[in-house]
């Protein structure tokens, strides 16, 4: 059985100004000093990022607190017209469900991205989140038990757009796909065995997880 799964930021769908706005609001809560301008965030959880905000401010912060304000600002926030699907990933996805579980790991608490892909209607089957875990590693780790729980032995796929995506799968011993429709380029996601320039490059990318047979079905 193969499994893939997915980042959701800046490889399924473009960042969310409403989880962007929650986390302003949960530092000025916590007098931090820091904003997410002064931290590289792409390919961080959640969890990481208020770590990091805490510790360049000074400030000691209860982190499990911290993520229920975060997600509670971000509830607040949301409005459906937030989603902004990427060109080829609902279409990708789809076509992928019919040969193979589909899972994600992402940064994202876990409520934040239960409501996105929701919204979106985007169904996944496991998954590992940035609310319980520091390094993203771990989040990849959470989703691969999750599959082997349900499924057993599984052959795994990571596809992300940061270098984080791709070092956190290949810790993991899984195949890795980076699609440079974030911040890195293709030559950043270098590592990956596979690099894309964006989802709507369906062909080659299940032909890569699936092999060349893939391509006599109607995808």
């Amino acid at each position: 059985m193969k499994a893939v799964l997915f980042d959701i930021d800046d490889t399924i769908m473009r960042e969310s100004q409403a989880h962007r706005k929650a986390f302003y609001s949960l530092f000025k809560q916590l007098n931090l000093t820091s904003d997410l301008s002064s931290i590289n965030v792409h390919g961080m959880t959640d969890r990481r990022i208020i770590q990091e905000a805490a510790h360049l401010s000074g400030v000691k912060v209860d982190l499990d607190k911290s993520i229920k304000i975060l997600v509670s600002y971000f509830m607040e926030y949301f409005n459906p017209s937030d989603i902004n699907l990427l060109p080829g990933s609902r279409e990708t996805i789809n076509a992928l469900k019919q040969f193979v579980k589909i899972g994600i790991v992402t940064g994202n608490c876990r409520d934040v991205a239960v409501k996105r892909l929701s919204s979106a209607k985007i169904d996944f089957e496991v998954g590992g989140f940035g609310d319980k875990f520091i390094d993203r590693t771990d989040v990849v780790r959470e989703a691969i038990k999750g599959l082997i729980e349900r499924y057993g032995e599984v052959e795994v796929y990571v596809i992300g757009d940061t270098p984080r995506d791709i070092e956190a799968g290949k810790k993991n011993k899984a195949n890795t796909i980076g699609v440079a429709t974030g911040v890195y380029s293709r030559e950043d996601l270098g590592d990956a065995d596979l690099v894309i320039n964006n989802l709507e490059e369906r062909e080659k990318l299940l032909s890569f997880i699936m092999g060349k047979d893939i391509l006599h079905y109607h995808l």
